[in-house]
């Protein structure tokens, strides 16, 4: 196995932007194909990321490995994430349409994503060709606005997710938690524990 580690600490991102779907705050990513961890054991941590943009598609950290590659064994901790635009703005992003992302770590973030449409998720995984296995979130804090707004959003289309949750706070969410299986043989396996749900006075 390879690693390409790295550590994003103590910074404060702003993006704004035009263009849909190209706003990210950090962008995980890797290239190299055959299955080899790629990118992985980094660091995440005390970092304020605030994305906008005029479209939809603004996404705070987002995993999406290429060629079937893998992130792996990250730790994203303490982050203030803010996202805004149209729809469509996630807060934090594993997507396992093209490539693995797998036990990955995630605590103490706080997540406030908003939008004038639909799809706002604070949490937001979905596998297709490649899964998204033994992903774990600690005492994270989301809060989501906008319609069809989603604190943790799970969705299979094909490749299984497992992911598990512990202490982990949503609030003034229009749907608290949203988990799909969308094509035969698709699966989720997760556990949430010590979850507190919040709602306005």
């Amino acid at each position: 196995q390879q690693f390409a580690n790295f550590s994003i600490r103590n910074n404060t991102i702003y993006t704004f932007g035009a263009q849909e779907g190209n706003n990210h705050g950090v962008w995980v990513t890797s290239l190299v194909s055959g299955g080899a961890v790629t990118v992985g054991e980094g660091n995440i941590t005390n970092n304020f990321i605030q994305t906008n943009g005029t479209g939809g598609s603004n996404t705070g950290i987002k995993f999406h490995a290429f060629s079937n590659a893998i992130i792996a064994r990250m730790n994203v901790i303490n982050n203030t994430i803010q996202t805004n635009g149209t729809g469509n703005n996630p807060g934090i992003w594993l997507d396992g349409t093209e490539g693995f992302a797998t036990s990955n770590r995630f605590a103490f973030n706080k997540i406030i994503t908003g939008g004038s449409s639909g799809q706002n998720y604070g949490i937001f995984m979905y596998s297709s060709l490649d899964s998204l296995g033994d992903n774990r979130f600690t005492q994270d804090n989301i809060t989501t606005a906008g319609n069809d707004s989603t604190g943790i959003m799970l969705v299979s289309n094909g490749a299984q997710i497992s992911a598990f949750f512990n202490g982990t706070i949503l609030s003034n969410l229009q749907t608290w938690i949203n988990i799909s299986n969308i094509t035969a043989g698709a699966s989720v396996l997760t556990n949430f524990s010590n979850l507190t749900l919040e709602t306005p006075n």
